[in-house]
C-alpha cells in the first residue's frame, strides 16, 4: 500500500500531493480486511502460474509450442499480480467502509471471471486434461540441468523472465 502512494505522488505533482491518513479505525479496518481477502483469494492462483511457468521452461519438449504455453501462464501471473496492486491502489483512496467493501467485491468478481467461464465448460476434454484438480504438473527436468547451449533463444529469455518474477514472488509476496 506504501509503494502505491508514494508511485501516486511522484505521478500526482510530488511536493503539492498530501497525504491524510484517515482517523476513523472501523475504515482501516476494512481496507486491511479487503486487501488481506484479495490477497488470499489471488495467493493459489499466482503460485499456480509460477508452477506453470517453471514446468514449461524445464520441459519444453512437451508441448508443440512452449513460447506460447510460457506466455500464457506468465500473463496469467501478470494479471493476478496487477489485480492485487490495483486492489491496493482503490483500497488506498476510499474514505469509508462501504466504499472499500464496494471496490473489493467490484475487482473480485472480475478476477473470478476466468475461473466461472473454466467452471461452464461442462464435459469438455481440455477441461479435464488440464484444468482438474487431481492434475499436478510434476517437474522432473530440473532447470540446472538441462545445457544452457541446447536451450533455444526463447527458452532463455523465459527462464530469466521466470527467475527475475520467482525472486519478486518469493521476496514481496511470500515473504513479505
Amino acid at each position: 500500500m506504501i509503494i502505491t502512494m508514494m508511485i501516486s505522488v511522484f505521478v500526482t505533482g510530488g511536493d503539492t500531493y498530501e497525504i491524510y491518513p484517515n482517523q476513523q479505525f472501523a475504515v482501516v479496518l476494512a481496507k486491511f480486511i479487503c486487501s488481506s481477502a484479495l490477497h488470499l483469494m489471488l495467493f493459489p492462483f499466482v503460485e499456480r502460474s509460477m508452477n506453470h511457468m517453471k514446468y514449461i521452461n524445464n520441459h519444453p519438449k512437451n508441448f508443440t509450442n512452449p513460447d506460447v504455453a510460457f506466455l500464457i501462464a506468465f500473463s496469467s501471473f501478470i494479471i493476478n499480480i496487477l489485480a492485487e496492486l490495483i486492489n491496493i491502489y482503490l483500497l488506498t483512496y476510499q474514505h469509508n467502509v462501504e466504499h472499500c467493501i464496494i471496490h473489493f467485491v467490484a475487482l473480485e468478481v472480475i478476477v473470478e471471471i476466468p475461473h466461472i467461464l473454466v467452471g461452464s465448460m461442462s464435459a469438455d476434454k481440455l477441461k479435464q486434461r488440464i484444468f482438474s484438480k487431481t492434475h499436478a504438473l510434476k517437474v522432473t527436468n530440473r532447470g540446472k540441468d538441462i545445457p544452457w547451449s541446447s536451450r533455444k533463444f526463447p527458452n532463455k529469455l523465459a527462464r530469466y523472465i521466470y527467475k527475475f518474477f520467482r525472486g519478486f514472488y518469493l521476496g514481496f509476496i511470500f515473504y513479505g
